[in-house]
């Protein structure tokens, strides 16, 4: 349907597929979190991809797709032009996602590892969040809080708007459902942009800071305050932690 450049390197694309109406499967059907399988029809490979927001009523669906070197999928991908036919296979359940089991969900990411959790989010602040709850039970979602940190090599490689406008607005909007980290690796230069963005990696260190801010580590006794121990996690809160990024 489209396909345009999310960044000025070439790297990364938007590209937005549509299956044909009969072949979409019932919108109901379809699990929160869900990958399809793309193929390289002319080396017979595929891959697995996000769409960014699920599946539509009329079966279209939008991908952010990076063009790595070795990536022959990527590659291929990058290379269709609209109105082109590409082979899919799926829709195949991506995460377990039970609304209202956690009280805390912490989503780690890096480079396109981001689209199953802006799927997540999509589908809850778009979808569950909209809707107005019929029972208790249809409530327990609105409770989870959730943290997304995220991290790219540089400014220029972050996710599009597309999917950024998106994740402030949330955060912005919903501060007690979302918070929103965007770590960059350390570089020369200034960005219009780096005053929301933390120059830095995701690592221990950080993902404490989260664990503390967020209190899902129990009060220290005073034993542990004196020697400055960690603490470990409280027991009163269902937490969750989801990491999704490429291969080391």
């Amino acid at each position: 349907v489209s396909s345009e450049k999310s960044d000025h390197l070439g790297q990364h694309k938007l590209i937005k597929l549509k299956l044909a109406k009969e072949l979409a499967p019932p919108s109901n059907t379809v699990a929160p979190v869900f990958s399809v399988y793309l193929k390289d029809s002319d080396i017979q490979v595929e891959r697995a991809y996000t769409p960014l927001k699920g599946m539509d009523e009329d079966g279209e669906m939008e991908f952010w797709v990076k063009r790595y070197e070795n990536g022959e999928v990527g590659r291929w991908f990058h290379r269709q032009k609209v109105g082109e036919h590409v082979e899919i296979r799926g829709p195949v359940r991506t995460l377990d996602w039970e609304e209202g089991k956690w009280d805390e969900v912490v989503l780690i990411s890096g480079g396109t590892g981001i689209t199953p959790f802006y799927q997540l989010l999509h589908n809850v602040f778009t979808r569950t969040g909209n809707q107005k709850p019929s029972s208790e039970k249809d409530a327990l979602p609105r409770d989870t809080h959730f943290t997304l940190m995220h991290a790219s090599r540089s400014v220029e490689t972050l996710p599009p708007p597309a999917i950024l406008d998106d994740l402030r607005t949330w955060a912005r909007d919903h501060p007690d459902r979302l918070s929103l980290r965007l770590f960059v690796d350390p570089k020369q230069g200034d960005s219009s942009d780096s005053a929301s963005i933390r120059q830095g990696r995701i690592n221990a260190k950080t993902i404490q800071q989260v664990r503390e801010e967020r209190k899902l580590v129990k009060p220290p006794t005073w034993l542990e305050w004196l020697r400055g121990t960690a603490t470990g996690p409280d027991r009163n809160k269902k937490v969750l932690f989801v990491v999704c990024g490429p291969e080391p």
